[in-house]
């Protein structure tokens, strides 16, 4: 009796282990940290969706990463980047221009009906992934959310799960959570009813 109970539990936290992992919906990282990196709501799935449609190897990391850490330098602990000389920011920009390529996107700087300075990512077909301006997030800076976004940027395009999130309404949804929740309530079912029976049919023996 104790040893079928013992089975059952373990079934039990077996079943819920490989659900807790079917789940696992890596998309929710990647929005957050696009969103604490200053990236505009509205084209968290833009560029959710760019990186369906590729995948960033190391070689293009560590390019994007050193310009990164380029731009620290000049940057230094500043959160105001309007604070930086124009040389500073010549240089910023170009370094983002540089990291841009690197993961396939022409990244570009304008000028927008205000005044502010806007930055625009296209992909290789001239389709924008990313639009933003010194309105969203210039004044309060943090390079460190920008290297945790380019991190999560990598692992999600390089995720075998990456083709089940839909872009809705720049967020991305899961395609696939009924199934999946029907599929783990059956497990369970199953897993339930086995241990059920095992002692129906001890106790008639």
């Amino acid at each position: 009796m104790r040893k079928t109970l013992k089975t059952m539990i373990l079934t039990t936290m077996l079943v819920l282990a490989m659900g807790a992992t079917c789940f696992a919906n890596p998309s929710d990282d990647l929005s957050k940290s696009l969103l604490s990196a200053g990236v505009p709501s509205s084209y968290v799935g833009t560029v959710s969706e760019y990186l369906q449609k590729t995948k960033i190897s190391e070689s293009q990391y560590n390019t994007a990463k050193s310009k990164l850490d380029q731009a620290k330098a000049i940057i230094g602990n500043t959160k105001d980047l309007s604070s930086l000389s124009s040389d500073q920011k010549s240089e910023v920009m170009s370094l983002a221009r540089e990291g841009g390529n690197a993961l396939g996107l022409t990244v570009k700087f304008g000028k927008d009906n205000q005044g502010r300075t806007t930055l625009v990512a296209t992909d290789a077909n001239g389709g924008t992934v990313l639009k933003m301006s010194t309105a969203d997030g210039a004044a309060n800076f943090d390079l460190g959310s920008v290297v945790a976004a380019l991190q999560e940027m990598v692992e999600f395009s390089n995720s075998s799960n990456k083709g089940e999130f839909t872009p809705v309404g720049g967020t991305m949804t899961k395609t696939a959570t009924e199934y999946g929740n029907m599929m783990l309530a059956g497990a369970m079912l199953v897993a339930f009813a086995g241990g059920i029976f095992v002692v129906s049919k001890r106790r008639t023996a």
